[in-house]
């Protein structure tokens, strides 16, 4: 009669190894977010402007990915609000974009057209 391979038993990780996984972990998470970080700050707004005009699809597909799940949650819960309430919020959110609107049309305009990055 044949006897079936014997199964080994997986050895159990130590608490030090499973320490050590989760340090290397999360150097190797520093490490790439840095790299990205720095890979953003030299070429990101450039990128960006040239994904949504050329590809507007991939500029969604990034904004949303980027926005709360639950984005009627993350607007404050509006419809708790009075007519008054929301009005005074809107004029808030105007009063706030006013300047920031009146710096951008002094630089050039909204529309100003970013060159492709260099390959």
């Amino acid at each position: 009669m044949i006897k079936a391979p014997r199964r080994e038993r997986k050895r159990r990780t130590t608490r030090r190894e499973r320490r050590l996984r989760e340090v290397r972990a999360v150097r190797w998470e520093a490490a790439f977010l840095g790299a990205v970080q720095a890979d953003f700050a030299r070429h990101g707004v450039n990128v960006i402007a040239r994904i949504r005009e050329e590809k507007p699809e991939a500029y969604l597909k990034l904004v949303a990915s980027v926005l709360p799940k639950d984005l009627s949650a993350a607007t404050g819960g509006v419809d708790d609000l009075s007519d008054e309430q929301i009005i005074d919020r809107i004029r808030a959110l105007d009063a706030a974009i006013r300047p920031l609107l009146s710096l951008r049309k002094r630089a050039g305009g909204l529309r100003k057209r970013v060159p492709p990055a260099k390959r």
